[in-house]
């Protein structure tokens, strides 16, 4: 500011420092959103009492307390103590200038007061000089014309980390694109917390329920072969494509989704290799068919579909970054917060290499209590720098939600933390962020075809399929539906649930959204080669079974128990044709040849995958 620079040695006694976060809240009253105000407060004594006004007329009330006493004896605790009779059930937040202890009875005090709303706020030195500095730059340039219309652009107080988490600033209307006056002297913000921005849906959120005939797979093989139908909601119990190369599992699945998608049904395809994309090619359109009416059907759907290509790892196509955990985590219940707190714990050590030592194994439990401290706060953005902050911190609401780990634990996950965030930023920047809502949505009036390729995420393809399960299985939470209201296509699925060697991170939420999405309308198609390598607990949740030709006598053997209701039929699976299949499902087991599907897969190269991402995306500003 000019040469307005202070120290917080000034402040010598907790009234002090009081006294310096009431002008702080004073000072920041120009850079609210209109309708938001703190009044005027004054401090008393080492307490400070605000109430927020709100636009609705509300009226948010926090009591702040300094409490700088030592965490030894009793000195600290007896200033908790205090607090907590004063405030009785208004929200408190503690105020300290130094690091809160990470052990004893103070500790266990203040993370019972911090689950009412509470907070626990360590304001830096670097951060008092700055409210201190501005007090004195205010009083001097206050008078002038543009002042007010500066701060208010500027936000010299708002920009401060302590003050954000203090006055829960984040949750406020978000403040306009920053114009700064170049008259004035300019204040250099620090960095603002990334929140993933909204990503604007495809289509108007009320579609329409999806109007499906019977579906047509194929036809019975026999003497009188007669059509194989489908109900739409037997997708929502999920149903697997088993079969060689070559075998026409996919084409099988294929030919399925583009019937539900031609009665409005949107999907999404998880492509590994490449040759999904090809949905996206306008000339994979135009290949002669058997018959003129099929031609005149699939000219009907493309006119329906808006096909999307998404590369996430790939800046030069269409991204789609993640956040740690999905939006409205906060809105969970506190077992499904757990849960997938758990979930997204376990794929972010999985990609910081983390073994199962016991060091390791503690970590993992600060990191999903750390999610699950962030997803507490109504708002909050669950990133990377915000974990590593109130680890490397040691948040006090955090250390009493994990108990007493030692202080080595909390430091060493910090760095790592550190680590992962510079390695693997382009996964959580740039593009769009990951919204399955979104995604599931379209422009005028068209049906979403989404194909996510994975080609260029290497050996974070497991930590970010992981992370797009636990979306899909919020949204399940969120927005369930007694139609089949969406289906999910899986390439190569053995990979993200094995039946044995080491487990992926995407192997648990794989299993739960197996489990959830069978009584929330959304269908998994999973398809493998290898349909022994699959874990027998999520075949349970398999009710649907194309089993197409198999040569390996070991994978034949693990086929047998679904195969039980037919005779034989296991000896028969090494000498079906392309396109036959052995259907299992609730009904019975018959022996059919499955339909082809419009467009014929082919795999397209990386850089023919980028363009068609980036065409089929809006003009970059």
């Amino acid at each position: 500011f000019n040469g307005f620079t202070f120290s917080p040695d000034e402040l010598d006694e907790e009234n002090e420092y009081a006294a310096a976060i009431a002008s702080a809240v004073r000072n920041i009253a120009p850079e609210l959103p209109e309708g938001n105000h703190f009044g005027t407060p004054q401090s008393d004594g080492r307490y400070l009492e605000l109430e927020l006004q709100q636009p609705d007329g509300g009226i948010a009330k926090l009591l702040v307390a300094v409490c700088n006493k030592g965490g030894q004896g009793r000195g600290l605790l007896n200033e908790l103590i205090e607090v907590e009779k004063r405030a009785g059930d208004i929200p408190v937040s503690i105020v300290r200038t130094i690091n809160f202890p990470r052990t004893g009875q103070a500790l266990e005090k203040l993370g019972k007061m911090l689950k009412q709303q509470g907070r626990s706020v360590v304001i830096p030195d670097s951060d008092w000089r700055r409210m201190l500095a501005f007090t004195a730059f205010r009083e001097k340039y206050s008078t002038r014309a543009d002042f007010a219309a500066w701060q208010k652009e500027a936000r010299p107080l708002g920009e401060l980390a302590s003050l954000q988490k203090l006055l829960r600033l984040d949750e406020l209307k978000a403040r306009p694109n920053r114009v700064v006056s170049p008259s004035v002297p300019t204040v250099a913000p620090a960095p603002p917390v990334v929140v993933p921005p909204p990503f604007v849906p495809r289509v108007a959120d009320d579609v329409a329920k999806p109007t499906v005939e019977k579906l047509n797979g194929g036809d019975t093989i026999g003497i009188a072969p007669k059509p194989v139908h489908f109900d739409s909601l037997e997708f929502t119990r999920h149903a697997a494509f088993l079969g060689g190369a070559g075998s026409g599992k996919t084409t099988a699945a294929l030919n399925l989704i583009e019937q539900l998608l031609a009665s409005g049904v949107p999907a999404i395809l998880i492509d590994r290799k490449g040759d999904l994309c090809r949905y996206a090619v306008e000339s994979a359109w135009d290949r002669p068919l058997s018959h003129p009416s099929r031609d005149q059907a699939r000219k009907q759907l493309r006119e329906k579909l808006d096909v999307a290509i998404y590369t996430p790892g790939a800046p030069s196509g269409r991204p789609l970054a993640l956040t740690v955990v999905p939006p409205g985590f906060d809105q969970l219940g506190e077992y499904e917060r757990e849960e997938f707190a758990r979930f997204a714990a376990n794929a972010l050590a999985g990609m910081m290499n983390f073994r199962t030592s016991d060091a390791d194994n503690a970590q993992r439990v600060i990191l999903a209590k750390a999610i699950e401290t962030l997803a507490s706060v109504p708002g909050a953005a669950i990133d990377l720098p915000g974990l590593r902050s109130i680890i490397g911190d040691s948040e006090p609401s955090l250390v009493a939600a994990v108990g007493s780990y030692k202080p080595q634990y909390f430091e060493k996950l910090a760095e790592r933390l550190t680590t992962m965030n510079h390695t693997y930023k382009h996964l959580f920047q740039g593009g769009d962020f990951l919204n399955v809502e979104a995604l599931l949505r379209a422009g005028s009036g068209r049906v979403p075809l989404t194909i996510i390729s994975t080609r260029f995420l290497g050996d974070a393809a497991d930590f970010w399929v992981a992370q797009f399960l636990i979306a899909v299985s919020r949204f399940c939470a969120k927005a369930p539906k007694k139609y089949l209201q969406a289906v999910l296509m899986f390439d190569e699925a053995d990979v993200y649930i094995p039946a044995s060697g080491p487990k992926p991170a995407s192997k648990e939420p794989m299993e739960d959204l197996l489990r959830r999405a069978r009584s929330a309308g959304v269908g998994l198609f999973l398809a493998t080669q290898s349909p022994g390598d699959i874990d027998y607990k999520c075949r349970e949740n398999i009710t649907t079974w194309f089993i197409g030709r198999i040569g390996q006598t070991t994978a034949i053997e693990k086929l047998k128990p679904i195969l039980s209701a037919k005779p034989n039929a296991a000896e028969k699976l090494g000498n079906q044709l392309q396109g036959q299949f052995h259907l299992v499902r609730e009904s019975g087991i018959v022996e059919m040849r499955s339909f082809q599907s419009f467009l014929k897969t082919e795999q397209q190269s990386e850089a023919e995958i980028l363009e068609l991402a980036r065409r089929g995306q809006p003009a970059r500003k």
